[in-house]
């Protein structure tokens, strides 16, 4: 039986994620302001409860090459959003990073304080080169965690993602070991 990984910071707990989760993670993944500018969603509870089981499958893969998180609110124990590092084949030493919190804890620090723990568990647990993440130029506040947890803008991507309906552009931010 494989060992669950975790991640703690000094107020979070990045644990892989478990069956129940997909509840909690429901409760941010339907809210349109929350996906507003993710790919994804409004999910409805069939779409959260395949991307748990399928976070839980990429858990078991043997080279694992994607971490999905959830990220847990370690004085109450509550479930309050996720974040994933997703190993690249095809960028040696390369992988990109993502967050999303529920909104009840936006304006906290916590996205920072789990971005800052991916980078960390990415460059050292993972020995990656580069890592990377992009956020519609719109995200402002994305845009402002990427730079604190120490990333740098290193430019815009134009119309490079297509995304309900329209080309988007993508500021792109990485860290490089």
């Amino acid at each position: 039986m494989k060992k669950s990984l975790s991640i703690e910071t000094r107020r979070l707990v990045l644990r892989d994620f478990v069956p129940d989760d997909w509840r909690a993670v429901q409760e941010y993944a339907r809210i349109p302001k929350v996906v507003r500018f993710m790919p994804w969603g409004p999910n409805s509870p069939a779409q959260t409860k395949v991307f748990v089981r399928r976070a839980m499958d990429w858990s078991r893969e043997r080279p694992r090459l994607k971490f999905e998180f959830a990220i847990i609110l370690k004085a109450e124990q509550r479930l309050i959003g996720g974040c994933g590092i997703r190993i690249h084949r095809t960028v040696a030493g390369g992988a990109d990073m993502g967050y999303c919190l529920h909104p009840d804890h936006w304006g906290e620090g916590y996205a920072t304080e789990a971005a800052r723990a991916i980078l960390r568990f990415g460059l050292s647990h993972l020995a990656l080169r580069r890592i990377w993440a992009t956020c519609d130029p719109n995200n402002k506040a994305s845009a402002r965690v990427l730079e604190k947890a120490g990333m740098k803008r290193e430019g815009r991507l134009r119309k490079n993602v297509f995304q309900k309906g329209r080309w988007r552009d993508s500021y792109l931010y990485a860290v490089v070991r």
